[in-house]
């Protein structure tokens, strides 16, 4: 009986310290991400002064309606916010919690931890999540009871109340311009040998040795800490293509797979390797890398440095497959080929063509039985370039004929790299601040409180399917944690009925008795490297 005793207590200390090394390695993940991207909307001349303290400190203002970030996000101990309706003052000072005038908590989805919430929670308090990112960062948010927590949001999800879906598009203007298109005569020049190949009908039966892939790590480059400057590829200004670009890149494959996120639940390196059996692919981040970059464009976030948006508008064809498959998930992976003139070759959002500037603007991997079927397409209009630039209107003719996406991007008041329109951060915070005037009792003629609840249409995803055989792996640690986070969502939903405060242990333990009770541990027993 002891021996199960200490069994017991041994599982559930795993359970819990792998949860918090989770935790802590998202958030160091989300304070990099967040300092990048302040980085790259204010520029690096601008950005010092960004991050000042506040000239004006709001939190005095009693009268002025609060939104308390719950999650440290921005970093603001007091911001006025001057918005359409009215003014807020935006914060992350935890102390202001009992003020009268606080009227919304907000989360950032990568950081909510159900161990760490306002309770006993306040009826007329609204909470807000803010999330873009994928829900492998934080699969507790996939399911009903957690989202159900919230009454405003911003997430990629189109109906979201305050959808990201296009938060990787810049402008319409980018898919349209021409600035790095690489027409398609000169495309083949620069596979004028994979052609000649291809007019000997070898390509057809490549063999294992035409692998471009190798599993060996890439050996390390110097000059990886590169910084954002103004010759950036958001300011588009560009200088000579280096000789050891031209040396390098002379020659390619006719598909670039461009990825350094090697462990997702997509399992999107083993597509690329059974792909590459049929067709060349060169690799230039991380994950199977064939094909080196130079120095100061090898390390991933300077992935829009010009000289590398140079490289790949050369391929007439990117492998783009999201590191999970959820609709209205979509990144830069498919908006980044776009941009550049090369044809994404698609897996993710099912519905990505509600999205594509054209009808044909993407092929989509799931509209082909098996690899080598997707090959054979790419084949074929490898030989053919008129079907070839049939999904390149955009570019050739600069026509984008999507009603839906148009009106979209007309529509939306923030941007990317534009201080003027400011960014999504900027106008979600608005965005509550509005909703705060237009709908909450205190500050407006209603008389009741009229509470909306966020569902899955609002943020939440299916369990992770793999790109290569379009099923869930039932192996795989990213449906282990999936089917953990509900359990979790479950244990959260039961304790909130009580509306006060309980501690990680009291929730972990819970957990823990419900994973045994569901036979979780059968299903995915602990290694014992974890004990």
């Amino acid at each position: 009986m002891k021996q199960n005793y200490l069994t017991v207590c041994m599982i559930c200390t795993v359970i819990h310290v792998s949860l918090m090394k989770t935790s802590e390695g998202r958030q160091q993940q989300h304070e990099e991400h967040l300092e990048e991207y302040y980085k790259i909307q204010t520029n690096l001349d601008e950005y010092e002064d960004f991050v000042e303290e506040d000239v004006e400190d709001c939190r005095e203002d009693k009268q002025l309606p609060v939104i308390l970030w719950w999650t440290p996000f921005t970093g603001v101990l007091g911001l006025p916010r001057y918005c359409t309706l009215g003014n807020c003052c935006l914060t992350q000072d935890r102390s202001l919690i009992h003020q009268p005038n606080v009227k919304v908590l907000l989360f950032y989805g990568t950081d909510f931890d159900p161990t760490d919430l306002p309770l006993p929670r306040k009826k007329d308090i609204w909470w807000g999540l803010l999330h873009e990112e994928s829900p492998k960062n934080r699969p507790i948010l996939n399911h009903p009871p957690v989202v159900g927590l919230f009454n405003i949001t911003g997430t990629f999800k189109w109906e979201s109340d305050f959808p990201l879906s296009l938060q990787f598009l810049p402008s319409l203007d980018s898919l349209t311009s021409k600035e790095e298109f690489v027409p398609t005569k000169k495309k083949n020049e620069f596979l004028e040998s994979y052609l000649g190949s291809e007019k000997s009908d070898k390509l057809q039966n490549v063999n294992s040795k035409e692998r471009v892939f190798t599993a060996e790590k890439k050996e390390s480059v110097n000059g990886n800490n590169a910084k954002f400057s103004k010759g950036s590829a958001s300011t588009k200004n560009k200088g000579p293509v280096d000789d050891k670009i031209e040396k390098s890149f002379g020659k390619i494959a006719p598909l670039v797979y461009i990825h350094s996120d090697c462990d997702t639940p997509s399992e999107r390196d083993k597509y690329m390797m059974e792909l590459s059996r049929y067709i060349k692919v060169d690799s230039l981040g991380d994950c199977l890398n064939s094909k080196t970059l130079p120095p100061h464009i090898a390390d991933a976030s300077n992935f829009n440095h010009p000289d590398f948006w140079r490289i790949l508008a050369r391929y007439k064809f990117t492998l783009s497959v999201e590191n999970y498959g959820c609709d209205d998930y979509i990144t830069e992976k498919f908006w980044r080929p776009l941009m550049v003139g090369s044809v994404p070759v698609y897996w993710g959002s099912q519905s990505i063509t509600d999205w594509a500037p054209n009808e044909r603007s993407v092929i989509k991997i799931s509209d082909f039985a098996s690899p080598k079927d997707l090959a054979d397409y790419l084949h074929l209009l490898l030989r053919d370039d008129s079907l070839y630039e049939a999904h390149l209107t955009h570019k050739t003719q600069g026509e984008i004929t999507n009603s839906k996406l148009i009106a979209a991007m007309n529509e939306r008041q923030w941007g990317l790299d534009d201080l003027e329109k400011g960014s999504f951060i900027d106008h979600y915070e608005c965005f509550v601040c509005d909703e705060i005037y237009r709908s909450h009792p205190h500050l407006t003629s209603r008389t009741s409180y009229e509470t909306k609840i966020a569902d899955t249409r609002h943020y939440g995803c299916p369990e992770p399917k793999t790109v290569l055989t379009d099923n869930i792996n039932e192996k795989s640690y990213w449906l282990e944690e999936y089917e953990k986070s509900k359990t979790e969502a479950e244990v959260l939903s039961n304790l909130l009925k009580y509306n006060k405060p309980f501690s990680e242990d009291e929730f972990y333990t819970r957990v823990f008795k419900g994973l045994r009770t569901k036979g979780f541990f059968r299903r995915f027993p602990p290694k014992h490297d974890e004990f």
